[in-house]
């Protein structure tokens, strides 16, 4: 199921979190100064930790997000961790301790959090000491990367018996751990690499927190392990609270088309009157744009892209520098570029894992045309996805499918600046067709670029299935059955009822807050926060 987390009140745990090093305007390296109390109540304590930590997590955000001064972002972010503690509480107490699965989650999030930080380190003594990763760990570091999720679905349809419909929540069937997990430090390929990292890590742990200096290092460890996990296991309360209340509360199916009756209106009228703003917004995230107010102006593009490797990328560098430089003339740059590309090769991804075998860009051409022969439009689109995850070297088309978010829209108006490098931009302006007869196909051929060759697949263009005079024709189930990004299993009702529980949620919540609050005195210790902010 996916999670919808209300960002205000769970602390994120990213590396420069842990160590409270110079991410941001607040850094500090004293033990009793950070054990002080800087804000009070009822079974709540918030320590200047406490609000380091806040901060540097999401409080510096709202300097640039809201405008806000350092003085009112730090205490806006006290306020919320407050909140965040009167949550944890009523989670505590409501629900007890957390299961063994539970726990598990948790632990994973540290030890995940852990191995990031050491591989910092380890990144940096193979950058210093001029050090090579063997291949297959390359390799697999970077596989993971590409593996395409499809999205999980959260409401059901479900037929009544006199044969009409209705939408259920689906109930997450969880198996129960029975043992917990234990830290296994991950290895990087090269002896003792990551002995030399962990240690590293600790060191400067040790350095960052005063309480640890005289420590061993299991002593260390231990501390920091069980410190990092109080953290994750507030967030994960506050998640069970949230989870709880959305597997309880009823599908609004009224609200779900409202939504989207309310953004394609205010996607019309907006865009219409700024059409600079639209053409921006087309062409960084175009899914957020619920209505083409021109017409079809923007082709939608899928692709893969198969790189230079970084030898072939050197040699491209030191032909611009001779292009530059009058070395060489333009005929000669193109023939030598020609040269260096037709030896680009790329190895099948299974499982996440490269084979081994290498393959140049026409075979990987070849063999997905042979693949998309006699498929529907979906299924063809569904066969280049699993392609994608086969071959593709873009993380941003992997992140971009995996979060439901856009294809590549391009637009097909060349007086628009191109926001795409102007060869894939091309390419894709000629699959055009207004007949649609071009749709759901490869470009002729593999395009080269700076960044190598790629392989597009056109999805046709962004078209408005309804328009605002029978918008108020839209069905439930034209919602449930319509993708909002097409080949993730992501419908448009399942977006726009992510929207509304949000909504709903924020509102249960805050309503939530102010009766935890009521009746509490919560005492403020300035004094000792005021020198972050002054």
């Amino acid at each position: 199921m996916k999670k919808i987390l209300t960002a205000l009140l769970l602390i994120l745990l990213v590396g420069c979190n842990l160590m409270l090093s110079a991410c941001s305007l607040i850094t500090i390296n004293n033990s009793k100064y950070l054990a002080q109390t800087v804000a009070k109540t009822d079974g709540v304590t918030i320590t200047m930790e406490d609000l380091i930590l806040g901060f540097n997590s999401f409080g510096y955000s709202y300097i640039e997000s809201e405008k806000m001064t350092s003085e009112e972002a730090v205490k806006k972010t006290l306020e919320e961790l407050i909140d965040r503690e009167l949550l944890v509480n009523k989670s505590k107490e409501k629900f007890g301790n957390l299961t063994i699965t539970q726990q598990n989650e948790v632990w994973q999030q540290v030890f995940d959090a852990i191995n990031s930080n050491v591989k910092e380190y380890a990144d940096e003594i193979i950058k210093n000491e001029g050090l090579t990763l063997p291949e297959t760990e390359a390799n697999e570091e970077t596989t993971d990367k590409f593996a395409i999720t499809k999205y999980e679905k959260t409401v059901e349809k479900v037929k009544n018996g006199d044969g009409s419909y209705k939408y259920e929540r689906i109930k997450e069937d969880e198996q129960e751990d029975t043992v917990l997990i234990e830290f296994v430090l991950d290895e990087y390929g090269i002896e003792n690499l990551a002995d030399r990292a962990f240690a590293k890590y600790i060191n400067a742990t040790k350095k960052g927190r005063e309480e640890y200096k005289n420590l061993t290092t299991d002593e260390v460890f231990q501390k920091e392990l069980n410190r990092i996990y109080k953290i994750y296991e507030k967030n994960k309360y506050v998640e069970i609270l949230q989870k709880d209340y959305e597997n309880n509360m009823e599908v609004d199916l009224n609200a779900v088309v409202e939504k989207y009756k309310e953004l394609v209106r205010n996607s019309a009228f907006t865009y219409y009157l700024n059409e600079s703003s639209y053409n921006t917004q087309m062409q960084s995230t175009s899914n957020a744009v619920y209505y083409q107010p021109f017409g079809e102006k923007y082709i939608q593009v899928a692709h893969i892209l198969i790189k230079y490797n970084t030898e072939q990328e050197a040699q491209i560098t030191e032909l611009k520098s001779d292009l530059e430089q009058g070395y060489i003339d333009i005929e000669e740059y193109n023939r030598e570029v020609a040269k260096i590309a037709s030896s680009i090769k790329t190895q099948e991804r299974v499982d996440g894992v490269k084979t081994g075998t290498e393959k140049s860009v026409n075979e990987v051409y070849s063999e997905i045309q042979n693949a998309l022969q006699g498929k529907t439009d979906s299924e063809k689109l569904a066969t280049f996805i699993d392609y994608i995850e086969k071959y593709n070297e873009d993380e941003g088309m992997t992140t971009a499918i995996n979060s439901q978010t856009q294809y590549y829209s391009i637009n097909l108006d060349t007086s628009v600046s191109d926001t795409m490098v102007k060869e894939f931009a091309d390419a894709s302006r000629a699959m055009y067709s207004a007949d649609g007869s071009k749709d759901y196909s490869l470009y002729y051929e593999p395009v080269l670029t700076d960044y190598g060759y790629h392989i597009i697949f056109n999805l046709g263009t962004i078209k408005n299935d309804y328009n605002l005079n029978n918008i108020d024709n839209i069905t439930i189930s034209y919602l449930y059955e319509t993708e909002a990004m097409e080949g993730t299993n992501k419908t448009l009702f399942d977006k726009m009822l992510e929207l509304v529980d949000v909504s709903k949620y924020t509102e249960y919540q805050s309503a939530l807050i102010s009766g935890l609050r009521e009746g509490k005195t919560i005492t403020y210790n300035e004094s000792a926060y005021k020198s972050l902010y002054e």
